[in-house]
């Protein structure tokens, strides 16, 4: 089964998420649960009448407060020539799109990768989405509020209802210390700070939902965006924003 998933992923829009996922990760999430979540990827990415409705809703979640566009047609990328300031811009957007659908959203869209913006506002993403489980996202946006919003109780009831309570100080380590006002980010580092992670569960044998199969997609296409970027981001200004 790891083998079929595993290569199943080359050649396709998710061929990134190899580097996230490792022996140890498939230890630790149910293997049924992670190959549903993956055919559901799989499949939706060719459904194209209802990537249009999810497209529709997730629009609408980001003109306001946010100022996002979703176009369908794919624009010229300017990343190369923006200058420091907004490629600051644009990765603090990049930032808010992604905690705004976990915050709001039912199924987020899960390409945020560098080939999928245009200037500092426009989105064009392709069919690659996820309809998460009440629970999950539930869980991982009560994380994300008790960490940036300086609520311990909060984080640490969001990372006990993800059975992640005993990795606590690794999902600190993984957000960082200090004011998170000027983070860089690196998919190397992404990697190692989650391997880290999936060793814990596996040491207190505790088993990670499965929606962390689609998470994981959604976070090294946050993460080759923002190294492509390579400039400082206020990460926590991003979520205060998101949450509108």
């Amino acid at each position: 089964m790891i083998d079929i998933l595993l290569k199943n992923l080359k050649g396709t829009d998710w061929e990134m998420l190899t580097d996230f996922v490792s022996p140890v990760f498939f230890d630790v999430v149910p293997t049924f649960g992670m190959a549903s979540a993956f055919a559901s990827i799989a499949k939706d990415y060719a459904d194209k009448t209802k990537f249009e409705r999810v497209r529709e809703q997730v629009a609408k979640s980001l003109e306001d407060p946010l100022k996002i566009a979703i176009t369908k047609t794919r624009g010229e990328d300017l990343l190369a020539s923006l200058s420091h300031d907004k490629k600051i811009e644009r990765g603090e957007k990049v930032l808010e799109v992604y905690f705004r659908q976990l915050l709001t959203c039912e199924t987020g869209i899960l390409d945020l990768r560098s080939s999928s913006f245009s200037g500092t506002a426009t989105w064009h993403p392709n069919s690659i989405y996820y309809r998460w489980k009440p629970d999950f996202r539930s869980a991982i946006a009560g994380m994300y509020r008790g960490f940036y919003l300086g609520d311990d109780a909060a984080f640490n009831q969001g990372l006990r209802e993800l059975n992640l309570l005993h990795a606590a100080d690794k999902f600190r380590a993984h957000f960082g210390s200090g004011s998170q006002e000027a983070v860089t980010f690196k998919l190397s580092e992404f990697k190692k700070s989650f391997h880290a992670i999936f060793v814990s569960c596996k040491e207190n044998r505790a088993k990670l939902h499965p929606d962390f199969f689609a998470l994981g997609v959604y976070l090294v296409c946050l993460y080759e965006h923002l190294e492509a970027l390579n400039v400082p981001l206020n990460v926590r200004a991003s979520f205060i924003k998101a949450q509108g």
